[in-house]
């Protein structure tokens, strides 16, 4: 989003189905600072009586150092994150409401890359295992938990302009293991996406989303060409910010009118 103040204000309003009543809406404010980093964000359901849910955001030398979660005003959670020489974030620690260590993700690297991630609960314990391998083409996610069992894998494909063109995910249990699905991205000569292809292993469908954008390379609609029967459009401020996300049905279901999904008001 374009900063020309110091602080900038973003509310995005979510309206549920063509319910547009205050007590089905959905509130949330974003506040940034000068150099365009989000320091607090409330989410607020009026049908809860006006009780918020919000993050605060506070940073060191750049670094996003710990977030703060509180609803109502009491503390819930919180997260403090911890970083290397490089910048590269080593250290994640989640706290309950007592300030009690939940649990603790430990980051490691190789040649600069991100090679594992490794998650322990609060006795110390390793809880989930991920590693990640990284090569010319793409990089691939390994999920192990701590009996050694590959509970998923992924998989990221990148062309020479560190696009992404292709992502598969594998599912593996006790009882079986295959393929779940392969997405496939297309980009114009400008570089904007403009069509995924998504398809699924055990039925072969496919879902296909066609992406428009306008002269400004702002995405303005969202067309989907499977039993998915709505379209999505997209209408902008003069800072090229959107302002509202708008769905309608498609001529199948013969809907005369869209309505507005997400209001934002951005605040300059």
């Amino acid at each position: 989003m374009s900063l020309t103040n110091e602080i900038v204000k973003q509310k995005l309003v979510e309206k549920f189905g063509d319910q547009v009543k205050r007590n089905w809406e959905s509130i949330e404010t974003f506040e940034y600072d000068k150099r365009g980093m989000i320091t607090k964000s409330t989410h607020e359901i009026p049908r809860f009586d006006g009780k918020e849910s919000v993050l605060k955001y506070d940073y060191k030398d750049g670094h996003l150092v710990e977030i703060k979660r509180t609803f109502d005003r009491k503390l819930t959670s919180r997260l403090t994150f911890l970083y290397n020489a490089n910048g590269q974030i080593i250290e994640r620690n989640k706290f309950d409401d007592k300030d009690k260590l939940l649990q603790r993700d430990r980051y490691r690297y190789e040649d600069g890359e991100l090679s594992t991630i490794t998650l322990y609960n609060a006795d110390g314990k390793e809880i989930r295992y991920k590693s990640f391998i990284t090569g010319n083409d793409g990089r691939t996610e390994l999920i192990r938990e701590p009996d050694g069992f590959i509970t998923a894998l992924r998989a990221y494909f990148y062309n020479d302009q560190n696009q992404l063109t292709m992502y598969g995910e594998s599912n593996h249990t006790r009882t079986r293991e295959g393929k779940l699905a392969t997405t496939a991205y297309e980009y114009s000569a400008a570089g904007l996406k403009i069509k995924t292809i998504k398809t699924y292993e055990k039925s072969s469908e496919k879902i296909i989303t066609n992406f428009s954008y306008d002269a400004q390379g702002n995405l303005t609609r969202e067309t989907y060409l499977d039993n998915n029967p709505y379209t999505y459009a997209y209408t902008y401020d003069s800072h090229n910010n959107w302002v509202a996300k708008l769905m309608g049905y498609d001529a199948l279901r013969n809907r005369e009118t869209t309505y507005v999904l997400y209001e934002r008001e951005v605040k300059y």
